[in-house]
């Protein structure tokens, strides 16, 4: 062979080999070319690069660097360096640009899901955006302690904001009549109040819901009651759905007693309180001998320790109630009473300011309920019991008392209440049968 030929095959081969490696270098650049826009495209919006916002600076001359680097390497010049140029831009996206995983992708507008169709498919019914957060695709990760590290498909982190009210929505559901958010668990909790555990609620109108509670699902068989909703009203009042029922057996809408909303009933003892009172059943009670004399008959009076046998005190069977909630108050009282002068009687009286404006007969005196008690036997105590149901409305203060009078006028006349061994010593005459006043509140919205 020639060395003429030798040398034409010798360039026929480098010619290949520099076309190969030009191609090669083509296609690498076009793919930096691409990841080069985005990276424009997130600079332009204020997202990395130190541009001065007029094309000019660090971004423009960084992007003739590359295409210098780029036209190096499809030269084969310094392939080695343009490659390992290239190949040090961090993935990156933002508005316009595809999703990168495992890095940050930036947004200055809402990505927005719609489905295709109407009703839910098979191949959307698991969710528009489906992120399965389990190890293996399906399956469900260990379970993990609270103080640990969970397993999150989706986590949404809000900024701390300074407008009034909460601060940021960390998830964020709404439905136009759905459920804007729905929580399932197969054996867990469906849904967590994690961290400080508290669970706000939007106010509803003041008193019972209108519509009907709950999911009747007519698809089981037989059909059967699966859901049911508590809300809460203007007042604070929480309501349940309960269904309707016949014998003891949940029954269809409308063919049974019930189905209804009714307030949850708060309870504790009950304690005055700077504006509204805590709890529901507020009590007073003596062991105290009580006496009065001189009854005209007509007038109730606060009831008062005997001051032959105790030293003077302050009227006892007296309860202050501010309720929270609108209530029907079921007041009692109770005491053993006895006269020192035969047939003369006592009437036991449960007195309340403001009075029930309901009733306003009883506005003279106050007195809800009354009771007329025994046949006026001497020294002997019979018990007196005395009730009554009073309405009250939230955020006003009552004056509870318990008071009494003889049946007639009664001058000179001592009646008692409180039985036992008593006499001129105090302790025998502080250790008698109890008086006690007793107000039971059962909300009423």
């Amino acid at each position: 062979m020639s060395t003429k030929t030798k040398t034409t095959n010798h360039l026929t081969d480098e010619v290949a080999r520099l076309s190969s490696l030009v191609e090669d270098q083509q296609e690498l650049l076009n793919d930096q070319r691409l990841r080069l826009a985005a990276l424009e495209a997130k600079n332009s919006n204020g997202h990395g690069g130190s541009g001065n916002g007029n094309g000019n600076g660090n971004e423009r001359r960084s992007r003739r660097e590359l295409l210098r680097m780029a036209g190096m390497a499809a030269a084969g010049a310094a392939g080695a360096v343009g490659v390992t140029a290239l190949q040090s831009l961090p993935a990156a996206a933002a508005t316009g640009g595809n999703f990168i995983l495992g890095d940050t992708n930036n947004a200055d507008a809402s990505t927005i899901l719609n489905p295709t169709s109407s009703a839910p498919t098979a191949s959307n019914a698991a969710g528009l955006l489906d992120i399965d957060g389990s190890i293996t695709s399906g399956g469900t990760p260990a379970p993990v302690n609270a103080t640990t590290n969970f397993f999150r498909s989706v986590r949404g982190v809000a900024p701390l904001t300074t407008n009034a009210g909460p601060s940021g929505v960390g998830v964020w559901g709404t439905s136009d009549a759905g459920a804007g958010v729905v929580g399932s668990s197969t054996t867990g909790v469906d849904f967590w109040a994690f961290n400080s555990g508290r669970v706000m609620q939007s106010a509803q109108p003041a008193g019972a819901p209108t519509y009907q509670g709950g999911v009747y699902d007519t698809s089981l068989n037989p059909a059967a009651w699966t859901d049911f909703e508590i809300v809460r009203d203007q007042n604070g009042v929480a309501w349940i759905f309960m269904p309707p029922s016949t014998n003891g057996a949940n029954v269809a809408p409308g063919a049974g007693a019930g189905g209804t909303w009714l307030p949850l009933q708060p309870g504790g003892i009950g304690a005055a309180g700077p504006q509204d009172s805590t709890g529901v059943i507020f009590t007073a009670v003596s062991t105290s001998l009580m006496a009065l004399k001189n009854s005209d008959g007509v007038t109730f009076t606060d009831m008062l320790v005997d001051p032959l046998y105790v030293s003077a005190r302050p009227a006892q069977m007296v309860l202050t109630i501010t309720p929270a909630f609108n209530c029907r108050a079921l007041i009692s009282a109770g005491a053993d009473l006895y006269t020192d002068t035969v047939n003369f009687k006592q009437d036991l009286g449960i007195f309340v300011n403001p009075g029930d404006p309901l009733n306003p007969a009883n506005n003279s005196q106050h007195i809800e309920g009354w009771k007329e008690n025994g046949a006026g036997t001497v020294q002997q105590p019979n018990a007196a019991y005395v009730h009554t149901v009073f309405r009250m409305i939230r955020g006003t203060t009552y004056d509870v008392r318990l008071k009494w009078k003889t049946n007639v006028n009664a001058p000179n006349v001592t009646i008692r209440a409180g039985a036992g061994p008593f006499g001129n010593s105090n302790s025998l005459a502080t250790n008698v049968s109890p008086t006690r006043l007793t107000a039971l509140l059962l909300i009423d919205p």
